[in-house]
């Protein structure tokens, strides 16, 4: 799933003023999940506890289920981001590139 942070002022959970520099769109805790937020384009502003620092394209941030989160858009351009979500101590698949097989046919681009 992408989301879109616009500089819209609708009030989706998806969208929210780019210039709103006082509350950022959404304040959360999540519930027994990782997450891990891949910025994708924009740039904004990320919260996790007490810490904030800035994301743009290419960032990946992890958070821990008890870390509380919050983003927000800091330019005119919509922020863009994919949010990945994995419950906490689930385990690890551990398979590798040897799980798959090779296919005898020429790739035709």
């Amino acid at each position: 799933m992408v989301i879109q942070a616009s500089s819209s002022s609708s009030t989706t959970p998806s969208s929210f003023s780019a210039r709103d520099t006082t509350t950022p769109p959404i304040i959360r805790a999540a519930s027994g999940h990782e997450e891990i937020y891949i910025f994708i384009g924009g740039q904004g502003e990320f919260m996790v506890d007490d810490n904030r620092f800035e994301v743009t394209t290419g960032s990946v941030v992890r958070v821990a289920p008890e870390g509380v989160r919050g983003w927000r858009n800091t330019s005119n351009s919509p922020l863009y981001y994919a949010v990945l979500q994995v419950k906490a101590g689930s385990e690890t698949v551990k398979n590798t590139i040897e799980d798959g097989r090779g296919v005898n046919r020429p790739v035709i681009w």
